[in-house]
């Protein structure tokens, strides 16, 4: 049985305007929590990350794009800090196909060669003695160093899957994979494939899940949920076809969910 999900300090941080094409932003999420392991569960988002553990054993790995919610223990005041990338920017800045790391977390050491100096920056700001230096935006302007400097590195994004995740977002989800292919003048199987290669997963899913983050936040934004309005507003045929789409996607039925807010 899960034990109740704890609160965390969660903050967003907005990356250099050079890497803004390819950063959604910088996070980190600290818990402050004695005693048992701090259980989070982590929604499908339609982005890659990199994240770093600061607490303990430091460590660095990706979490591919996932296809189903990520529900995983953690010690009593643990730290850690991200870089989340652009649906579709992974693979320009990893050098790997999303594909290779979906519903994976992959060490940064498998990826790059040069993982190690990559994140020394990040965990040596981290280590700092408590002052100034160990402040949060220092560690997060190092992850920003340590991107910049490998920014020549990067290929430009895929314009029809750039396109297609605009549409989505756009749309709220609600965007037809058959449509917007034509719009772009490929194939739907031809967008599939980028899809997977550059996302992660398939148009369709992504679709899903940027429907599952605009509902989740519409739950968080109001005390009392009327189910069967909600779903109507957010693009689902009725209340039946969103329980079922969010838990398939979460693990939890909306009612659940809204429980553990």
């Amino acid at each position: 049985m899960t034990s109740p999900v704890r609160p965390s300090s969660y903050t967003e941080y907005v990356p250099s305007p050079a890497l803004r094409g390819y950063v959604d932003c910088y996070w980190s999420r600290a818990d402050s929590q004695e005693g048992a392991p701090v259980v989070h569960r982590i929604l499908p988002d339609g982005a890659v990350d990199i994240v770093f553990s600061i607490t303990g054993n430091t460590d660095a790995y990706v979490v591919g794009t996932m296809t189903r919610a990520l529900v995983f223990a953690r010690a009593p005041n643990a730290t850690m800090f991200g870089v989340r990338f652009r649906a579709g920017a992974a693979k320009r800045v990893l050098g790997v196909p999303a594909s290779a790391m979906t519903d994976h977390r992959v060490d940064l050491r498998d990826i790059w060669p040069d993982a190690q100096q990559f994140a020394e920056p990040v965990f040596d700001r981290a280590a700092a003695p408590a002052t100034a230096a160990r402040d949060t935006a220092c560690v997060v302007q190092a992850i920003d160093r340590a991107l910049l400097q490998r920014h020549h590195r990067v290929g430009a994004m895929d314009g029809a899957v750039t396109a297609a995740v605009h549409r989505f977002q756009a749309t709220d989800g609600s965007g037809s994979v058959s449509n917007i292919a034509t719009a772009l003048g490929v194939t739907r199987q031809h967008l599939a494939r980028r899809f997977a290669e550059h996302v992660g997963v398939r148009p369709k899913l992504f679709a899903r899940i940027v429907r599952l983050q605009r509902t989740v936040a519409r739950i968080r934004r109001v005390e009392r949920v009327a189910w069967s309005t909600l779903a109507l507003d957010t693009g689902y045929y009725d209340q039946s076809h969103l329980v079922t789409e969010f838990r398939e996607l979460t693990g939890l039925t909306p009612t659940e969910f809204a429980a553990q807010r």
